[in-house]
Formats: C-alpha cells, sequence, structure tokens
C-alpha cells in the first residue's frame, strides 16, 4: 500500500520534528496518551474517548518515498517490535504521515481510513504520566520518553519531551489535543497519462477538494529523481467533479513517470500515484550541434528546413525558430543544467539533451 493521505494535522509538526531522532527522515511526531482525560478525544468517531483512542503519529520528513515495511513500533524496550509491525509494502510517501491508533472499534464495525492502522492491542499501552515508545527499522531505534519517565537510550537516540501529558502530546511538548480528524484534502476520481502525437498529456479528476491551492507536475525518466515541470491552480473547495489537463512537449524516448502533488494553502501536500507512459522514437532527420556541453554559443545543423524548440526541465519554452541547415544561436541566457531540444521537420522528430554550463 502507498500512504498517501495525513489523517491527523498536527501544528508543530512541520516546524519541530527536523530536530528530533529519525530513521531515514521518518520519526514520532505525535501522541495521544490519555484520550478520555481531561481533554477528551475520540481518535475513532464512535462516539466514547477511551483508552483504545490512544494514537502515535509517525511522519516522513525527508523528500523522498521511506519503504517501512516490518518497522516496528513499541511502548518497551524488551524486546523491541513485539507491539506492532507494519505490512509488507507499506511506503509512505514524502512529507506524509500514518496514525497508530491502538484499537479501531467503531460501532457498527468499520474499517480505518487510509493513513489509519489499528495495533489491535488490549488493555493499556501509554501509559498517563509517563512512557518509553520506541522506533525501530529492525537495525536503528528512535526513542521517545515523556511524563515522569526517563530515556533509555542516549542522545541523539532518545528525544525526552518531559511534562506529565494528560492528552495529546508532540515534539513542541505541548499537553493539548491540537490534531483533529480531517477530511482528505483532495479525492482524486482519475489519473492517465496519453501520448499524443510524442507529447504527453496527463488528465486527472477530482472528487472534492477542501483547501486546495495547486497541483505540481512532476516528471521523472528513472521513477525515483522528479522535477517539477508545470502548475495548475486547484479550485480550493469543490464538491462537484472537476476535471483538469496539462501537456508535457518535451518527454524523452522510452519510459516517463509522472505524479501530481497536491498542495494545500496551508503548505501541507500530498503525493497521488505515479503514471508511466513509454514513447517511441519517431523517425528522425539528420540533426548535429556543438559544443555540447555549451557555455554562450550553439551551432546547429539540420539535413533540411527544421523547427527547432528549446525547452527547460520545468517546460518554459526558451526557443522557437527555424533552421535552414545551420544556425548560430546565442544560449548565453538559458538555465543552467539540463534543457530539451525538439527538432521537427515533415512528421519527424528528434528529442536532444542539451547541456547548459
Amino acid at each position: 500500500m502507498r500512504i498517501l493521505s495525513t489523517l491527523l494535522v498536527s501544528l508543530f509538526y512541520f516546524i519541530s520534528l527536523s530536530s528530533q531522532c529519525t530513521i531515514n527522515g521518518v520519526g514520532i511526531a505525535s501522541m495521544l496518551v490519555d484520550p478520555n482525560g481531561t481533554n477528551n478525544f475520540d481518535t475513532d468517531g464512535d462516539g466514547v474517548a477511551e483508552t483504545e483512542d490512544e494514537f502515535v503519529e509517525i511522519c516522513n520528513t525527508s523528500a523522498v518515498d521511506v519503504d517501512i515495511s516490518g518497522w516496528t513500533i513499541d511502548d518497551n524496550a524488551d524486546p523491541i517490535g513485539s507491539d506492532f509491525a507494519f505490512p509488507a509494502g507499506t511506503i509512505l510517501a514524502a512529507g506524509e504521515c500514518v496514525v497508530l491508533i491502538r484499537n479501531w472499534v467503531t460501532d457498527p464495525p468499520t474499517s480505518p481510513p487510509p493513513g489509519v492502522f489499528s495495533m489491535g492491542l488490549g488493555g493499556g499501552w501509554l501509559n498517563n504520566g509517563g512512557d518509553n515508545v520506541y522506533l525501530s527499522d529492525g537495525t536503528s531505534v528512535c526513542e521517545v520518553s515523556y511524563g515522569s519517565t526517563a530515556c533509555t537510550l542516549p542522545a541523539p537516540d532518545c528525544d525526552d519531551w518531559g511534562g506529565d501529558m494528560d492528552g495529546c502530546v508532540d515534539v513542541a511538548g505541548t499537553a493539548d489535543c491540537s490534531y483533529v480528524p480531517a477530511a482528505l484534502p483532495v479525492e482524486f476520481g482519475s489519473f492517465k497519462v496519453n501520448n499524443q502525437n510524442g507529447k504527453a498529456v496527463l488528465s486527472w479528476t477530482t472528487l472534492s477538494e477542501i483547501n486546495n491551492e495547486l497541483f505540481e507536475i512532476e516528471w521523472s525518466v528513472d521513477g525515483r529523481n522528479f522535477v517539477k515541470i508545470d502548475e495548475v491552480k486547484g479550485a480550493g473547495n469543490s464538491a462537484t467533479i472537476l476535471e483538469y489537463q496539462v501537456t508535457h512537449l518535451t518527454p524523452m524516448p522510452n519510459l516517463n513517470y509522472y505524479r501530481l502533488k497536491q498542495v494545500d494553502f496551508d503548505g501541507n501536500f500530498s503525493y497521488s500515484v505515479i503514471e508511466v507512459i513509454r514513447l517511441s522514437q519517431r523517425a528522425s532527420q539528420e540533426v548535429s550541434f556543438y559544443p555540447n556541453p555549451v557555455n554562450d554559443i550553439l551551432v546547429v545543423s539540420t539535413d533540411e528546413k527544421t523547427r527547432l524548440e528549446i525547452f527547460s526541465l520545468n517546460s518554459e519554452l526558451l526557443l522557437d525558430i527555424y533552421i535552414d541547415h545551420q544556425k548560430t544561436i546565442d544560449v548565453s541566457n538559458f538555465p543552467k543544467g539540463m534543457n530539451i531540444m525538439r527538432f521537427s521537420s515533415n512528421g519527424k522528430v528528434t528529442i536532444e539533451n542539451l547541456i547548459k554550463i
């Protein structure tokens, strides 16, 4: 499974977790240790704030997705891994969180929403006065202590949140419940990519939107390293089906990977699934250009009158001219790094990389 939605929102996570103990950027962001204390909090929404509503929130602060399959969470050090282990195939997306609730119990029975795992633990779990909680990937361990309980691991492997926490605790050390069940910011209906004359046309629909500022379109040729190539404004709030479309003018031959980064007005974001399209190299004409890499002046030669378009990696059109056999081009103002050259003539297309230094 791929975790794409933050179901519980912390007011402090984005400014504080980066200083905490993390494993590959993943760490404990918050805990609800006493749901039916001074601040009643009903995590599973069954109408009763009870010990089964205890939860731990795990967040990925890194810029890459992390496979947390088999990672464990415990409130004791011996043996680590005895309380809960994430199932195989659990990917925590960059910037996203998951919530582990002690026991998801509703009447009538329902399944936890995406991003929430039921640990299925009976009896008490997190002690109200203090406890130690351990996150482990099987090799490294991050510990959080709170209340009257001291760290068992040395810094920086343990974070002491301190205080007698009656309700929610988090990396900012506050004791009030600042976490509320939230609807998905964007509910996607579909997302697909089609080949249209050598260009990649991305189409997607949303069934509803809440606080949605924009979509960033990201592209990759290896499925791992993505770059932003465009963005589209969101609808803010909507309860109707909306359609969006973007055309990527300069995909590369072979495999191209695309994903959508949905960004809220408050800066929170989540990713769509990744869509892949394979584009074949169309019949090409004879073209040559030098030097490459280039600093200032580029010389381009073709065997027939040819249209040349040069794009930056984010699909900004830098140049659109026709070349009749040879042309000298000043590229001194082009952005440094990789740019894309698209030659087209009589239905033939050639795409080349141009490195600006």
